[in-house]
């Protein structure tokens, strides 16, 4: 028996099998690194191999002349660092790429998709399970020590739990659905019409080099009490609707993105072909609370989710490591260059002693 949602999952990624995207990494291993200027600050990202948004970024950043460091948390064997607490000042030295950096002479880092859980060693599960424990301390040792830009913070980001969200998003005037966080089968039978998504993101690490996608999906009225006890989830009460709408907020700026919602269907079962995306003008009085809502959560750079009825805006989420690249793509929106911009300018904005 498996939980309820995890039963469902049947779309696996074996990441044996990605390939090295980032743009960087093959551009230095093919060209002349003299022939690559990259004349600004670097700027450090955390994330996973699987991130198809920072695959894009990366050429972006070459172009505009501002080095990266990637740091994918399922591939950390060209990464490296060292703290000498014993000093009046301590400072973080990095190590990837055969190079090294001083953290604090890096004036931003993004931290999106690093998840120590993505660490794999076969050979012996009980050291697989210690070097997650300990990895899973990098971030909030860094923010301790680093006096940067973030976007996001990992502390932001990790308590930005759904449950969360929710309770600010009515503080500051959203509506939103009836929800529950349970494992509770008879409160769930008590109801009737629901739907259930995960509390953490939808991808989960299963076997080694192993992920498994887990979607949303409506409760069969029959459901197995036993698989409801096994785990809690997230159960909201389904209100029909047309359209879902996903909105990328950073640097005071807004792109909204409309798209057909199927009835009781998860938009990342659809194929990508099928969805027929538009960019929409949000209300003025949309904006306002989501700033609101983005300042109490601190939060530099966010996508959210809404479903959009004839008559109201309905929110659902907030997406601290959110992806934009998949809606971009069947627009004319220019959320990733506008993203470069902004870079650009926090890392102009530093002091200029800060060595390039």
């Amino acid at each position: 028996m498996q939980p309820y949602l995890l039963k469902e999952a049947k779309e696996i990624w074996d990441t044996t099998d990605y390939k090295n995207l980032d743009f960087k990494y093959n551009a230095l291993k093919y060209m002349d690194e003299e022939t690559v200027s990259l004349p600004y600050k670097t700027i450090l990202i955390f994330t996973r191999k699987e991130d198809a948004d920072i695959d894009v970024l990366g050429p972006q950043l070459i172009k505009e002349g501002m080095n990266y460091i990637r740091v994918d948390s399922n591939d950390l064997r060209d990464f490296s660092f060292s703290i000498n607490l014993s000093s009046v000042s301590p400072q973080v030295f990095i190590r990837s790429g055969g190079e090294k950096y001083n953290l604090n002479e890096i004036p931003v880092i993004i931290y999106r998709h690093f998840d120590a859980s993505a660490i794999t060693y076969p050979e012996d599960l009980n050291s697989e399970n210690y070097m997650q424990s300990q990895w899973s301390e990098l971030p909030s040792i860094l923010e301790d020590f680093y006096h940067g830009t973030w976007i996001n913070k990992p502390s932001d980001s990790m308590k930005n739990r759904k449950t969360y969200q929710l309770l600010l998003s009515r503080k500051v005037g959203f509506k939103t659905l009836d929800s529950w966080v349970t494992n509770d089968p008879g409160l769930i039978k008590q109801q009737n019409n629901l739907y259930t998504k995960v509390l953490t993101h939808h991808f989960v690490e299963s076997m080694p080099n192993k992920r498994i996608k887990i979607y949303g999906k409506h409760v069969d009225a029959n459901v197995n009490e036993n698989e409801i006890l096994l785990a809690p989830a997230l159960y909201q009460k389904y209100l029909r609707h047309v359209y879902e709408v996903r909105v990328v907020v950073f640097d005071n700026k807004f792109w909204g993105i409309k798209y057909e919602s199927g009835y009781f269907v998860d938009v990342h079962e659809k194929s990508m072909d099928t969805i027929k995306p538009q960019e929409i003008d949000i209300p003025n009085n949309i904006k306002e609370k989501i700033l609101k809502l983005l300042q109490l959560l601190n939060l530099k750079f966010a996508a959210l989710d809404f479903m959009l009825t004839d008559v109201d805006w309905i929110f659902l989420e907030v997406n601290a490591t959110g992806d934009w690249g998949w809606l971009e793509t069947r627009t004319k929106s220019n959320i990733t260059q506008s993203y470069v911009d902004y870079l650009k300018r926090l890392m102009n904005c530093k002091d200029e002693n800060v060595k390039r």
